[in-house]
Formats: C-alpha cells, structure tokens, sequence
C-alpha cells in the first residue's frame, strides 16, 4: 500500500481522526497536530548502536496514528515505543526495515492499521501479531519475505485486509489461513508460488477479492478455490498457466470479474465457465487460444466485457454471444482474423475493436445490421479494398480507424450512410489523390489523418460541405497551395510538415481566417509572400522549421497579432526583422537556431523589447530581450570556442538552460552566477574539459544536470558542492576514468546517475547514494564491480553494465532491471539471502 492509498484508507475512520501532515523536528518525540496524529522525522535507528532506543507520545496525548517520514529503522525492538495503547494506525512504510522482535508490538493494544511495506522485512517472527487482535488491515507489500510460518496470523481474528503483494513466497497452504476467516482482501501477487493445494483456501469464506497475479503457477486444479462462496474478483494474469481444469471455477457462484490474462492457455475447456452466472467480466488477453467453443459463454447473462486480445484466434464463432441479451464490450484485436464475422458485429456493442489482424476487405453491407456501433478500429490490419457501401447502415457511427493498412483509394460515396461521423484516421496508407467529394457532405466531421500517404493532389471539392476543423496531411507529397486546396473549409490546425512545398502564395491560406496552428516544417519553402499570413489573425502556432528561406519580408508577420509561437529552425536565414517580433504582443516562444543569422539586429529604434520565455538561437547577441521574463534557453550550434560571460546576465526567472553542439572549451567562473531560479541545466556536446571550481555554486535549485558528451577527465567534487537538490545527473560520453571520492555522495537526492561510454575501471567501494534508484556504468573498462558496494546503494532498482570486462555478475536482493550484456561474465552470484524480485536481466553476449 502506497502513501496515498493508506490515507484513503484512513479516511474509513474518519471518525477517529483527520489527515494533516506536520513535519517534525529531529528528536525522539513526535510532534502532534491539531488533528490528533504523530509525525516522527529524521529517526535513524541501528540495531548496533540504537538498540535501546525509545520513541515516545508527549504526555497527556492521545494521538490514534503514528507515521515515519525520511526515517531508517532497522529493527523494531519491545523497547522502541513506549506507552502507544492508544495508537489505531501505525506506519512504517519505507524505512529499511529489516526484523524486529517477537513482541515489538505488545505496546499497540489498539492497533487496527499497519503498514510495513517498502521494507527489507525477510521473515515475520512467531506471535508478532499476538498483542494486537483488533488488527483490521495488513500491508507487508514489497519486502523479502520467503516464506509464511505456521498460523503467523492465528491471533487476528478481524483481519479483513492482507496485502503481501512483492515479496518472494515460495509456497502458501491452509495452515496459513486457518484463523483470519473474516479476511475479505487477499492480494499475494507478485511472488514465487509455483503451486496451489486444494483446499489452501477453504476457510476463507469471507473473501471478495483474492490475488494471485505475477506468481509462477503452471496449472489451476480443479479444487485449488474451493470454499471461496464469497469471492467476487480473482485475479491469475500473468502466471505460466498452460492448464485449467474444467471444475477449477465451479464453485465461485459470486464471481463478477475473472483475470486469466497473460498466461500460456491455447485451448478452453468446454464448461470452464459453467455456474458463473454473476461473472460480467472476463479476461483472457495475451494467451495463445486458437479457437473458443460456440458454448463457451452459454448461460452467462451478465457477461458485459469479453477480452480476447492477443491470442492467436483465426476466427470467432457466430453463434459465440447468443447467450447475452444484450451487447458486450468484446475485444478481438491483435489476433489472427482473415474476415470480419458480421454475426458477431450486432453484439459487440458501441465499440468495434479489430485491429492488427490479417483482415484484407470489407466486404459490402457487412455492418447493416450492426446499428448501434459508433467506433470501428481496424487499424494495423492488411486491408487493400473498401466498398462504396462497406460501411452503410452505420447511422450512429463517430470514429473509425483505418490507418496502417494497405489502401490505395478511398470511393467517393464510402461515407454517404455515416451521417455522425466525427473523426476519421487513414494515416499510413498509399493513398495518392484526394478526389471530389471524397468527404463533401460530412456535416458533423471534425478531424481526419491523412499523414503518410503518397498524396501528390487534392481534387477541387474534396471537402465541400465538411465540417473539418483538423486536418492532418504530414508526410505526403504535395508541392503546391492553393486557394482552392482546401476550399470549404474552416480550419483550426493544419498539419503540412514534411512534404514537397516550395512557397507559401499570396493566395494559400486566404479562405482559412480560422487558423490556429499551422505546421509546415521539413518541407522546401523558399520563398514566403508578404502578404500570406495577413488572414490568419488567430494564428497561435506557426512552424516553419526546416526549410530553404533565406528571407522573410518585414511585413509577413505585422498581421499575426494572436502569434504564441514561432519555429525558424534550421533554415539560411541571415537577417532576421527584431521589430517585427517585438510588435507580436503575445510572443513567447521562439526558435531561430541553426541559421545563419549572428544576432537579432542593429535596429536600436524598436518600440520594445522580445517578451518570450523560451527561446532557441545559434548566437550569442541578444539585445532586445526582455531577459527577465526568460525560463528556458537553448543555445546551439555556436561556433565560437569561449562564450560571452555576460550572455545570462539579468536572466533571473530562466529555469532551464541548454548549451549543445559548440565548439566551447571552456566557460568563465561567473557564467551561471544570476540563475539562482534555474532547475534544469543541459551542456552537452560540446569540448569543455573541466568546470571552474565554483561554476556551478549559485544554482542552488539545480534538480537535473546534463554533461554528457564533452571531455571531461574527472568529476571535481566541488562542482556539486552546493546543488544539494539534484536528482539526475548524466555525464555519459566523456574521458572520465576514475571517481574521486565522495563525488556523490553529498547528493541526497539524487535518483538517477548515468556514467556510460567513459573510461572508468574502478567504482571505489565508499561510494554511498542512499536514494540511488538507476545507475549506468556501461560501456567503460570496468573488470569488477565490489559487492560490498551495493549495501551503500540499498534503493538501487535499475543497473547497466553492459559493454565492461567484468567476469563475475553479482546480483543484489533490491534490483529489478540488471543488464549485463557484453562482457565476459561467466559466473553469476547471487545475493546470499537468495531474494531475486529482479523482472528483467540481459545476459547475452557473455561467456556463461
């Protein structure tokens, strides 16, 4: 249970408390807010040398809850808490809890919530619970726990809710569950059960909801969920079930959702789902089922969601939902599928979901009867031919998917009988012209993908008398822009990045006053007319990246009062109007990069001054720029080798900041001195090969530092003195080969380092980053890694190695991703507690 669905929890007994978190001070009382809980912060407590510890209330308090916050306990002892008889609910989430005693919890007499989850708990002592028999609810999620003893939990008979999700329980039986027969919630997902016995559980006659999700089970038997009467949601997805036995269900008479999702079954036996009379969803997603019996569902009148979703079903039964009354939500996409069975389409209800299939044509009228549908997706299927009526009958139709296929033309009168269509998507296709009529009449249509097609024309009338308002036509092969391209319509965003356009007329856009988004980047537009623009008065969005413009015409922008953001990217700019700029009111966004332009200009009479907050140039002169309204900058593509130590000055608002593909070696002490607000700071790519000791000492906010690609030697840390907030650092591709010590270890946040495509051959063993989740160390010449390194990462969840010349690969009982590839590994060593809650690990490409 996380930190919010605890509080949700809590709010159940509102009645004992109210939530209002208050931080306390460093010492061994909590301090108790108005609303009657207790905070306890920054307690360390080492079984070693705290052993004797005691925390305690204040006195005359009568505090209910109890919760940890950026605290360490290793072990509980019977000692730690003192006179808490009156404490209801206790949190001990994520402090590194690693044991306490048998009788750490005789103080809670009244204790009905504990939450000792995100912990490094590997086993629950004898008569833990044995003083707190009013305990209602029991998280232990995420922790190492191997096994359960015998009636661990004989002393909770109002144990309602258990929670032992992320651990590494081998094996669950009856024993366990003998006592807490009013348990209404079950969840032992994601563990290590290989197997099931009859009857585990029998008792439990009072659960709703059993989980068993991300486990290892390869068979349910026929009475593994006996005396279950009460049972509404089971959950087996993602086992390595290849067998169920036909009786396996029969006596969940309760069930409304079942979860078979994700495991190998290629076959159902007939009956399976017999007597699940109150089942309404059912979920076989991601198996390899081949073909369902006709009397699969049979009797199954409250079945409304069906999903069969990635298996390998070559067709589906007609008469498959004739038991239903009415229509289901059925879910037959990424199968196998030739056709499209018609018989079926009356009771798949609003939504048709048939996509990624082998469908190649839809055949005439195959939708006629099917009234009620008003989504069909058949995108990602082989489909080459659509007939004038494919779709009739379709009168409530909205959207219709039919992109990632094969189609080569669209019939004019396709959508005659589709008078509420919407939206349309045909994106991915090899469409080549649009004809006359194509969309004419398409009252209600609002959007339509035409991106990545082959369309060269658009005939005069294609969209006569729609209502589309977006239009997307990226990746296509038009060359030209007329008046009549898109006559008929008022658009709002249009989309003509990456085709062949060579200039934007007088006349493109005259009709489409209503424009506010407009993308032509990546085409080859050389030549903008003055007075293109001048009917786009609403125009929030123009990009223009990537093209041939060597000049635009003072006057092109004087009309674009409503202009936000402005893209000149990657152009042959050479001048660039300022005052036409500063006259856009509402500027706030500008990229001129990657020109040839030098500076905004000399004109030193413009009324005022660049009111943008992001901006992207290749240069460093940037007078006319209101330099306090300024968050983000990206300078790129300088060809100088030292930068102007002035360029930030006055930037006091920038928060974050990128300097890329320069050619700068260096920068001056007091570069980044006025940017106390910046937040996240990017210089890659560039030569610089080493920091003045105080560069970085102002940015105090800092949280995301990038160096990555320089030639940086070493990691001075001094640099990070100061920037106590970083939370992701990255200094990949640079000439690093060696740590000094305690470079990072003064980071208290930090989450993220990446150290990759470096020379680094040794990680020092004193290397501690307590909130350390991800580290990349690969492709450097490391030959070992110490596992005596790894207790001074204990949150690491994610590890790259790949690329070193290690021989041995040591896994730790904390990750979950280790990629170890390309090395020369040829013994694996496993942590020696043997906990393995590791979901992916590469290997390849090593010497095992």
């Amino acid at each position: 249970m996380n930190l919010s669905s605890f509080f949700r929890f809590l709010s159940l007994y509102s009645t004992l408390w109210s939530i209002n978190l208050v931080l306390a001070d460093k010492s061994i009382q909590c301090v108790v807010n108005t609303d009657n809980k207790c905070i306890f912060q920054f307690i360390n407590v080492n079984a070693a040398e705290n052993s004797a510890l005691s925390l305690k209330l204040p006195k005359a308090s009568n505090t209910s809850a109890v919760k940890f916050i950026n605290s360490t306990i290793d072990i509980i002892t019977p000692t730690l808490f003192d006179f808490m008889n009156g404490v209801r609910a206790l949190d001990l989430s994520g402090v590194q809890l690693e044991k306490f005693h048998h009788d750490a919890l005789q103080s809670f007499e009244s204790l009905e919530i504990v939450d000792f989850s995100n912990n490094l708990l590997t086993e629950l002592p004898p008569g833990v619970f044995a003083d707190v028999n009013q305990l209602r609810d029991l998280d232990i999620s995420h922790n190492n726990l191997q096994y359960l003893k015998r009636n661990i939990f004989e002393n909770c008979p109002e144990l309602r809710r258990l929670e032992l999700y992320g651990n590494a329980i081998a094996e669950i039986n009856r024993e366990h569950f003998w006592i807490p027969r009013e348990l209404d919630y079950l969840s032992i997902g994601d563990n290590r059960i290989e197997r099931l016995q009859s009857g585990t559980f029998r008792l439990l006659r009072n659960l709703t909801v059993l989980g068993l999700r991300e486990n290892f089970l390869r068979e349910l038997g026929h009475d593994i969920f006996q005396g279950l009467v009460s049972v509404e949601q089971l959950d087996v997805s993602d086992n390595l079930i290849g067998r169920v036995s036909p009786g396996t269900f029969q006596g969940l008479s309760n069930l409304k959702v079942l979860m078979l999702s994700g495991n190998f079954l290629n076959t159902l036996p007939i009956g399976l789902f017999n007597n699940l009379k109150q089942l309404s969803e059912l979920h076989l997603q991601g198996n390899e089922i081949k073909h369902i019996n006709e009397n699969m569902f049979h009797g199954m009148v409250n079945l409304r969601i069906v999903n069969l979703n990635g298996n390998c079903m070559l067709d589906i039964p007609p008469n498959l939902l004739i038991s239903q009354g009415t229509s289901i939500d059925l879910d037959v996409s990424q199968n196998k599928l030739v056709s499209i069975p018609p018989r079926i389409l009356t009771k798949m209800g609003g939504d048709v979901k048939l996509q990624n299939n082998l469908i190649d044509v839809v055949r005439s009228n195959t939708f006629r009867k099917a009234t009620n549908i008003s989504t069909i997706m058949l995108y990602g299927n082989k489909i080459t031919e659509l007939e004038d009526d494919s779709f009739d009958g379709l009168l409530n139709l909205s959207e219709l998917y039919l992109d990632y296929n094969q189609l080569n033309d669209i019939p004019i009168t396709l959508f005659k009988a589709n008078p509420k269509l919407v939206h349309i998507t045909l994106s991915h296709n090899y469409l080549s012209t649009l004809r006359s009529n194509s969309f004419a009449g398409m009252f209600q249509l609002n959007s339509v993908e035409l991106s990545f097609n082959k369309i060269e024309y658009i005939e005069e009338g294609a969209f006569y008398g729609s209502a589309i308002t977006f239009l997307n036509l990226e990746n296509n092969f038009m060359q030209e822009i007329t008046q009549d391209t898109f006559k008929g319509l008022k658009l709002v965003y249009l989309n003509l990045a990456g085709n062949n356009i060579r200039q934007i007329n007088e006349m493109s856009f005259q009709n489409q006053e209503l424009i506010e988004v407009l993308n032509m980047k990546d085409n080859i537009i050389i030549d903008i007319h003055e007075n293109s623009f001048n009917n786009l008065l609403r125009l929030r969005e123009l990009d223009l990246t990537n093209n041939s413009l060597y000049e635009i015409s003072s006057k092109a922008f004087d009309k674009l009062v409503s202009l936000e953001s402005l893209k000149l990217s990657q152009n042959r700019l050479t001048t660039l109007d300022v005052a036409s700029l500063a006259r856009m009111s509402v500027l706030s966004h500008l990229e001129i990069d990657r020109n040839q332009i030098d500076k905004f200009g000399d004109n030193t009479l413009i009324p005022s001054l660049l009111q943008v907050q992001y901006l992207q140039i290749s240069f460093q002169n940037v007078s006319h720029l209101n330099r306090t309204a300024l968050k983000t900058l990206e300078i790129n593509n300088l060809k100088v080798e030292t930068v102007d130590s002035g360029l930030l000055e006055g930037m006091l608002n920038l928060e974050e900041l990128s300097v890329s593909k320069t050619n700068i070696s260096q920068f001056s002490d007091h570069f980044l001195f006025s940017l106390k607000s910046l937040i996240k700071l990017s210089i890659t790519n560039n030569k610089v090969q080493k920091f003045p000791l105080m560069f970085f000492d102002e940015c105090t906010k800092l949280q995301s530092l990038d160096l990555s690609h320089n030639r940086l030697l070493v990691v001075d840390p001094r640099w990070l003195r100061h920037i106590r907030e970083l939370t992701f650092i990255a200094l990949t591709g640079n000439r690093i080969s060696h740590i000094l010590p305690d470079t990072f270890n003064q980071l208290p946040a930090l989450e993220i380092l990446s150290l990759g495509s470096n020379s680094i051959r040794h990680i020092p063993e004193d290397m501690q980053i307590l909130s350390l989740k991800h580290l990349n160390v690969s492709w450097n010449q490391l030959d070992r890694i110490e596992s005596s390194i790894f207790p001074n990462l204990p949150n690491l969840q994610e590890l790259d190695i790949m690329g070193n010349f290690l021989t041995d690969c040591f896994i730790t009982d904390h990750l979950r991703l280790l990629i170890a590839s390309n090395n020369r590994i040829s013994r694996v060593v496993f942590d020696a507690s043997g906990m393995f809650p590791l979901k992916t690990l590469y290997l390849n490409n090593n010497k095992l």
